[in-house]
């Protein structure tokens, strides 16, 4: 008895020592000794121990200590430590985890990051200690993130995450919950506007196993609670991270998750913010070259309505397949694999663009067309129709739609997914100057001026009356690109799924609508007197010579040529075929009416009345019946400058009498090696009186990227981009005359784009002092603008302006 009270009053005189130490934040000098006498008691006297620590004794111990106090926590877990697994441990736990939470609310944010580190070690080692009434993972994770990423704050950071871990376990084996509190927790703080460092949330998510990463991004992304701007801001901050493998994964699978739940319109506006700024950088790295790779083929290879960013990447691209060529990276034949898939197949038809690129990988073959296949249909956020509609309803704003036009440029049309079909068409069209004064201006067709759009008020004329809008935008407009957006709702259904259209199929359904649309006012024959022409054709019997005749309208001649020719046709031959004249005999002879019998017969097709702009579509796509697919003849066609066609007579004489010359003004290209995919683009000038096409300046028209083009570098186009080739040719008859004079253009057409000019100023101007002032691009918007421009607004090309999304934080 008297040992036991002599070894009592020893631990109460050690006792008194570490709690007169523990009232300071920082341990005396002798604290270490004492803490381990304190041990060596409890080793060699434990009965003794146990006895003395009884709850009321260790209540008044805990009340005697301070809790901000590192000696005090310290006490308490080598207490514990030594105590073991005698019952009194649970009392006592229940004890400290009350003292615990008094600790941690009302100190939590005035302790040392010694004294957290001390409580993290005691969490840890005994979860019981853990206070219920307090969220410790949150604490934990809060901690985490603020934690200084010095070297001697290291261990500190490890201990946390150790802590946060064994939160995940706290029930035996993986908590989802758990996992995903956790992943909301780094939600919250990485949405957070005073958010400063990512180090510890990515030394975090490494220990996370890689089973849970797709279910908790699909689970984040498909919460409807989730404001876009905040989950976009955790978005970018997230890509900034360093991609390494584990990180890496998280990345994919967050964008994965923003495609399957639906919120496209996110992920183009992050292809736009990340890929350039953010994850192009990170492949010049060994550790971070393959996963930010990964993540740049989600952001490119998804981002499939418009090129312009990947326009925009270009010279960073051909930088860093040098640099990677240069030490061998395990990285570079993936990276080839993305690039050729890009241009030969995602998005082909900008060869000038492309050049320097392509120069780098001369060394390195194209995949073939399979894997270029498998690779898009890995990567696709979704089908073309749901893009180009989340493209449309969020009227996401390009970065071209507040540049301004250069002087002696043209208006570009930005793409809003998949419709190169139809930009390229417009621009042809808007380059015939016939057709576009007779829509714009009122006295080029008429003695007595009378605004078109007047005569265009019903709702079934409301593809022409769109189309005279876009065109006076496309004459007057300071901006370098406008959206067809308007135009575009107002087509048939076919042309609004935001699928590829055949470009030739699109001209002639158009002409077709504004010749309807036009047919009771004096502009009824407007189209015809621009593009139709008439057909003569004659069959002449070889008995009683009697000739036949029969005539036809056309807006376009298409022609035809052999599936499996190879080599190099011209246009001249491929048209001579159509004017060759045709013996009827045998089982095809000719059923004469005036000899009441079946007569072998020549039959011919000749121009009756040539038009004064002419369209030849060259029949590239054909359907392959052995393989029950759409093909593309790859075989280059070389047109001339100058086209003579041969007047027919009405003797169908071997030899034409005459000829009719035409200027060509106008060149649709096709690039692509499949009739299923490929782009379009357009090359043109605006014909002139005294200058010959080829010495007039051409323009590029790509979507809504206008640069100044040479008729040199169209005629080497398909010998330098072999699947880049001619699908529509526009030629002008040469005894048309241009007007001396430009006619003036519809004046409500031009105080319907002045205003909207002055707001682009106005909005220009707003825009570069909010971009100066924003560290994260916001959403801006194209806002529709019905009710304030002349007859039935400007639908579709009024003024952009950023948008209210704001950068509150998450709370869960």
């Amino acid at each position: 008895m008297v040992k036991t009270n002599q070894i009592e009053t020893e631990i109460t005189s050690v006792l008194s020592c570490i709690i007169e130490s523990a009232g300071s934040e920082t341990p005396s000098a002798h604290f270490e000794v004492w803490l381990s006498l304190l041990g060596s008691i409890a080793r060699y006297h434990s009965e003794s121990f146990h006895t003395f620590f009884s709850a009321s004794r260790l209540r008044l111990t805990l009340m005697s200590l301070d809790g901000k106090s590192v000696a005090g926590i310290r006490l308490i877990h080598a207490i514990t430590c030594c105590l073991g697994a005698n019952t009194q441990v649970a009392p006592l736990c229940v004890e400290t985890s009350k003292w615990v939470a008094k600790s941690l609310s009302q100190a939590s944010d005035s302790l040392t990051v010694a004294a957290r580190h001390a409580l993290v070690d005691l969490m840890i080692e005994f979860p019981a200690m853990r206070p219920e009434d307090v969220d410790v993972l949150e604490l934990a994770m809060k901690w985490l993130i603020s934690a200084n990423r010095s070297d001697e704050h290291c261990v500190y950071v490890r201990a946390l995450t150790t802590l946060v871990k064994s939160c995940w376990h706290a029930e035996g084996g993986l908590n989802l919950t758990m996992i995903t509190q956790t992943l909301l927790l780094c939600f919250a703080f990485l949405s957070d506007d005073d958010f400063q460092s990512g180090d510890a949330v990515c030394e975090l998510l490494v220990e996370v196993p890689q089973t849970f990463v797709q279910p908790t991004m699909q689970s984040l992304t498909g919460n409807s609670n989730v404001q876009d701007a905040v989950l976009y801001t955790f978005t970018v901050r997230f890509v900034q991270f360093q991609l390494s493998p584990a990180i890496g994964s998280w990345a994919v699978a967050l964008l994965q998750g923003l495609a399957a739940n639906g919120r496209i319109h996110l992920l183009t506006e992050l292809t736009r913010r990340c890929a350039k700024d953010l994850v192009l950088p990170q492949l010049l790295s060994a550790s971070t070259e393959l996963c930010s790779l990964e993540v740049l083929e989600v952001l490119l290879l998804g981002y499939r309505h418009s090129v312009d960013v990947f326009l925009s990447c270009l010279p960073d691209l051909a930088s860093a397949v040098v640099q990677l060529q240069a030490r061998n990276s395990i990285a570079l034949p993936n990276l080839e694999r993305l690039l050729y898939t890009i241009i030969l197949y995602l998005h082909p038809g900008h060869p000038e663009r492309y050049r320097p690129l392509l120069e780098v990988l001369s060394k390195s073959p194209s995949p073939d067309d399979v894997t270029m296949k498998q690779l898009l249909a890995q990567r696709v956020w979704c089908s073309p129709s749901v893009l180009a509609n989340a493209v449309r309803s969020n009227n996401v704003l390009c970065d071209d739609s507040l540049r301004l036009r250069d002087m002696g440029s043209f208006v570009g049309l930005e793409n809003l997914g998949n419709t190169c079909y139809l930009n390229s068409v417009i621009q042809a069209l808007f380059m015939t100057e016939a057709f576009r004064n007779m829509l714009i201006c009122p006295l080029a067709s008429s003695s007595s001026p009378v605004s078109c759009l007047s005569l265009l008020s019903l709702p079934q004329q409301a593809v022409t009356n769109q189309l005279v809008r876009l065109f006076a935008f496309m004459s007057l407009s300071r901006r370098a690109t406008v959206p067809p957006r308007a135009f575009l709702s107002s087509l048939s259904e076919e042309f609004r799924r935001g699928v590829q259209q055949d470009a030739s199929e699109f001209s002639k359904y158009l002409l077709d609508v504004v010749e309807a649309n036009l047919a009771r006012s004096h502009l009824k024959d407007a189209v015809n007197d621009v593009f139709g022409g008439q057909w003569l054709h004659q069959v002449e019997c070889s008995g009683c010579l009697n000739v036949s005749s029969r005539t036809e309208e056309f807006l376009d001649i298409p022609v035809s040529f052999d599936p499996t020719a190879k080599e190099t046709s011209s246009l001249e031959n491929l048209l001579a075929n159509v004017f060759a004249s045709e013996t009827l005999t045998g089982d095809n002879a000719y059923m004469c009416e005036y000899c009441q019998t079946k007569q072998d017969a020549r039959r011919r097709h000749s121009i009756s009345r040539f038009p004064s702009y002419l369209i030849i579509t060259l029949n590239r796509f054909w359907y392959d019946l052995t393989s029950s697919t759409r093909r593309k003849l790859l075989c280059n066609v070389d047109y001339p400058v100058t086209l003579r066609l041969p007047v027919g007579s009405q003797q169908l004489s071997e030899e034409p009498a005459d000829q009719v010359a035409y200027e060509i003004y106008a060149v649709i290209v096709h690039s692509g090696t499949s009739a299923e995919h490929g782009h379009y683009y357009c090359f043109a000038h605006e014909p002139s009186n005294n200058i010959q096409p080829s010495n007039a300046q051409w323009f590029l028209f790509n979507d809504g990227d206008v640069s100044k083009s040479s008729l040199e570098s169209i005629q080497m186009l398909s010998r330098r981009f072999p699947s880049d080739l001619a699908y529509m040719l526009f030629y002008k008859r040469g005894d048309v005359r241009s007007p001396l004079a430009s006619a003036p253009i519809d004046p409500v057409l031009v105080s319907m784009v002045e205003r909207d000019n002055k707001r682009f100023q106005e909005t220009s101007n707003q825009q570069r002092q909010w971009s100066s002032r924003s560290s994260i691009s916001r959403y801006r918007t194209w806002k529709d603008d019905d009710d304030r421009d002349g007859v039935g607004g400007t639908k579709g090309y009024s003024d952009p302006s950023h948008g209210g999304l704001s950068g509150a934080r998450f709370v869960i």
